[in-house]
């Protein structure tokens, strides 16, 4: 410690011990609680959150960086989102060349898992469509979020969002 100490004062970096361990990398961040470390609350970080370690892929506001917390985040303040674009998923996913009013995906997975899907998009689908069959969704028309949930199969498929 003294010669990183030495070493962040001679580049006349700020020296702070703190209990947590917080980098951001674009719209992403990674962060943990640590637990031999300096005495003091826990760090909170706010925002518009959703991590990618929950397999529900949940939007969250506010994340404690408690003691052997470890956190791998999707910061969407960082995001420049307009139209609708894949955030985050549990299956491969390639976007196929999609119709005014359609925004077509090839998804393929681990067979027998479960599989989801978030999207940013502008407005609430009235429908979605995997392999030509129904799929249930959930859409918050405040976050402009959709997430898609279904069983992963190792063959590709084409999953269809109809937007009107």
């Amino acid at each position: 410690i003294r010669v990183v100490k030495a070493a962040a004062d001679h580049s006349r970096l700020k020296w702070k011990e703190t209990n947590s361990f917080v980098l951001r990398r674009g719209p992403y961040v990674i962060a943990s609680g640590l637990d031999e470390s300096v005495e003091g609350p826990a760090k909170v970080i706010e925002g518009k959150f959703v991590s990618l370690f929950d397999p529900e892929l949940q939007l969250q506001n506010r994340v404690e960086l408690k003691p052997a917390t470890r956190v791998f985040l999707l910061d969407l303040n960082e995001l420049k989102l307009k139209g609708p674009q894949v955030l985050a998923t549990a299956c491969k996913s390639l976007p196929k060349e999609s119709r005014r009013g359609t925004y077509e995906l090839t998804i393929e997975g681990v067979g027998r898992t479960q599989g989801i899907i978030l999207m940013h998009m502008p407005s609430q689908p009235k429908s979605v469509s995997l392999a030509g069959e129904p799929l249930e969704f959930d859409y918050s028309k405040k976050e402009k979020l959709l997430w898609m949930r279904f069983k992963n199969e190792p063959f590709p498929r084409e999953l269809r969002v109809d937007l009107r």
